[in-house]
């Protein structure tokens, strides 16, 4: 499992869009690799809160 912070800025204003973090996490299960993460962005003025989970299943041949 890892943990990853962004912070989301404009290159040429001095603009904050938001924060972000995410967290995903990953293993085997027998031949599948299972996966599943969550984000979650909070914006400041100039955009709309989102949070999302997924899951995800890979299996091998």
């Amino acid at each position: 499992m890892t943990a990853i912070w962004h912070r989301f800025e404009s290159d040429r204003l001095v603009w904050h869009y938001g924060n972000a973090l995410d967290l995903p996490a990953q293993g085997l299960l027998g031949r599948t690799t299972a996966g599943i993460r969550f984000a979650d962005y909070r914006a400041d003025t100039t955009a709309v809160d989102t949070r999302k989970l997924w899951i995800q299943l890979d299996r091998m041949r």
